[in-house]
């Protein structure tokens, strides 16, 4: 951490101000050089609750990296250093001393649907403002794709179980394993609020689809027991996040992974940290790579020869082939529900999830 805050220039008009969630930056690293954590983890905290998860993996390149005037020359601060350390301890600094808030006069009753990074942030705002907030979850844990999706060489899954005490011990009501289903035709609460996310995985419709994995199951079953792929080899198909994190994933477990994209390097959607990490831990990246048809034991690739630019065939054998080409949302139905997070716009970051429900926190009680 000091190291990042000694790069920064204290700009006089910070213009260090594309968080999604508004985190102040600027104000931030003052209090950090003046050794005033404390403060700058509540700030941290009351602005985005999840600071200590969405630091970790938030791709800050495109967000408050961006508007560092340093990074044109390629060294932007790196805020979610900073950011992580303060945060972390003040999440583990307040857990000890947090205790329920005071119920408001006029405190309505909230029930919220799926405990995803959008789920757990409104619950955090909507009970600290003193109503009654209960979480319903499907799973057996909290933290959605927190939990289930991220892999664990990028989250700290402890960080995820803290905040969820932290919930509790402020009043926060956690229902897991529940069947979202039975609650269509009962109204015991005054609002709804929907928050299931996009974890459906899509479907890329080839011909032996048959013989793949989805990337969400692989990822679900990778952060619920221990993977061993020892003299495997594991072809994952995509580009994004979450086709590096089953990168990760088959590499930390033992596997020979390569990550096949159908288009160049350059058009990867995955953030560079993860790319960057994905490289330096040996897994295989091969380019401009379509896939035509899957077989129990191969993929198929349609690619381009170099030499005289006509399309061919390639073959990649392979003991597990995962497909990672994005994912559909989950959509609860329940009259005059408020919508948030991935389930309305798709996925997206973490922070944006976090933003989400800020937004419809303050448009309900600002």
């Amino acid at each position: 951490m000091k190291d990042e805050l000694a790069k920064c220039l204290g700009c006089p008009s910070a213009p260090c101000k594309a968080c999604p969630c508004g985190t102040d930056v600027g104000q931030i690293i003052r209090l950090a050089k003046e050794s005033n954590l404390d403060e700058a983890g509540r700030l941290l905290f009351q602005n985005n609750p999840l600071s200590a998860i969405t630091s970790a993996i938030c791709p800050n390149h495109e967000f408050c990296a961006q508007g560092c005037v340093l990074s044109k020359a390629g060294k932007a601060v790196n805020f979610a250093t900073i950011e992580h350390e303060i945060s972390v301890a003040f999440l583990d600094k307040i857990s000890a001393l947090m205790k329920p808030p005071p119920i408001h006069e006029r405190a309505k009753k909230f029930a919220i649907f799926g405990s995803g990074p959008a789920g757990l942030a409104f619950a955090f705002y909507a009970r600290l403002a003193g109503h009654y907030v209960t979480i319903f979850e499907v799973r057996e844990k909290i933290g959605g794709m927190l939990q289930y999706g991220i892999p664990d060489i990028r989250l700290d899954k402890n960080l995820v179980d803290k905040f969820g005490e932290l919930l509790e011990k402020m009043g926060v009501t956690i229902v897991t394993k529940c069947d979202f289903l039975i609650f269509n035709d009962i109204r015991t609460f005054d609002e709804y609020v929907i928050a299931t996310g996009a974890s459906i995985s899509k479907k890329v419709n080839i011909p032996g689809e048959e013989h793949t994995i989805p990337a969400l199951e692989f990822l679900r079953s990778a952060n619920t027991e221990k993977q061993d792929f020892k003299k495997k080899t594991i072809v994952v198909v995509g580009g994004g996040n979450v086709a590096i994190d089953c990168a990760l994933v088959a590499k930390n477990s033992g596997a020979k992974t390569i990550l096949c994209y159908r288009k160049t390097r350059d058009f990867l959607k995955a953030g560079q940290k993860e790319i960057g990490l994905a490289e330096k831990m040996g897994v295989q990246f091969e380019f401009e790579m379509n896939p035509k048809r899957f077989e129990e034991d191969r993929v198929i690739f349609e690619t381009k020869c170099k030499k005289t630019d006509e399309m061919k065939e390639v073959e990649i054998k392979a003991d597990k082939i995962i497909v990672a080409v994005g994912q559909k949302t989950t959509q609860l139905q329940i009259d005059s529900a408020h919508y948030i997070g991935d389930c309305v716009d798709g996925t997206k970051t973490v922070i944006e999830a976090v933003a989400s429900a800020k937004q419809l926190f303050n448009a309900m009680f600002a």
